[in-house]
């Protein structure tokens, strides 16, 4: 007959290939209970609240987005194209897809939640989470790179209230929704953001070496200049990948993270926000 200690590790085994899961493919115990219970701190909301600010937050950002565009097209329609190649705007649509995905999949669960059993975690609800990831991380990381080495400080003109939205609001809005999701972040899904820089910097590299122009100049910003200094964009690059992203991504699951249970004031979540 087994002995308790001889069942203990089976038990640990189970919680270790669950967390595995859900940060390598994203699968999900009960999807419908992720998405329609907030977390912690935000536990005292109805379900139909937590909605409201998710699809407000999409809405908002989806005004940003094309407040953006516009902006750019407008003053230069021959390099309108350009808006694409820009770190900035690429984080800028991705966080766009999420909070409309996840505006979309919390509608869903909290529509359905007393129905059938979950099986099977859909792919969409999979690449809801992985966004999720990527949006918690990126905006941060846009908004430091962005005031730290490309804002040009001695300028005599105030940055544009769109830049403003762009590289730091970008990040408030994925703080709001970080605090009010009810899903878990896991050490092992560091590699979303890291496929995201290492993505972005192989583009940069193949637009520098195809000739790309970015407002006149032959690279899109000036520390990734592979034709002129292929050094110290490989080693800027290298940083960014394998060095702020996995910090900002550590911060965010060791620093931020946590705040979601501070809230003692309303009956336990019974989401998965462990």
């Amino acid at each position: 007959m087994k002995t308790p200690e001889t069942q203990k590790p089976k038990v640990l085994d189970v919680a270790f290939i669950a967390n595995c899961r859900e940060g390598w493919c994203f699968a999900l115990p009960s999807w419908r209970q992720a998405y329609s219970t907030p977390s912690n701190l935000a536990r005292c909301a109805p379900p139909e609240a937590f909605l409201a600010v998710r699809a407000s937050l999409a809405a908002f950002w989806l005004g940003i987005t094309i407040w953006s565009m516009v902006e750019h097209k407008s003053n230069d329609w021959e390099t309108a194209p350009e808006w694409y190649i820009y770190l900035t705007h690429w984080t800028l649509l991705f966080e766009l897809f999420y909070l409309i995905l996840a505006a979309v999949v919390s509608g869903l669960a909290i529509a359905s939640r007393n129905g059938e059993p979950d099986g099977t975690t859909p792919c969409y609800v999979r690449l809801t989470y992985a966004l999720q990831v990527l949006t918690y991380v990126a905006p941060f990381f846009v908004f430091v790179l962005f005031w730290a080495l490309v804002y040009d400080w001695n300028s005599p003109d105030p940055p544009s209230v769109l830049s403003c939205f762009t590289h730091g609001v970008n990040f408030v809005v994925a703080l709001c929704d970080f605090l009010i999701a009810g899903l878990p972040m896991r050490l092992n899904q560091m590699w979303v953001p890291v496929l995201y820089g290492i993505t972005y910097v192989l583009f940069s590299l193949i637009y520098d070496l195809a000739g790309g122009t970015a407002g006149g100049e032959p690279y899109i910003y000036a520390v990734l200049d592979w034709s002129e200094n292929a050094g110290v964009a490989a080693a800027y690059g290298g940083g960014v990948v394998f060095g702020a992203f996995p910090i900002v991504f550590l911060a965010c699951l060791f620093c931020v993270y946590p705040l979601r249970n501070l809230c003692q004031c309303c009956p336990a979540a019974t989401g998965l926000d462990v």
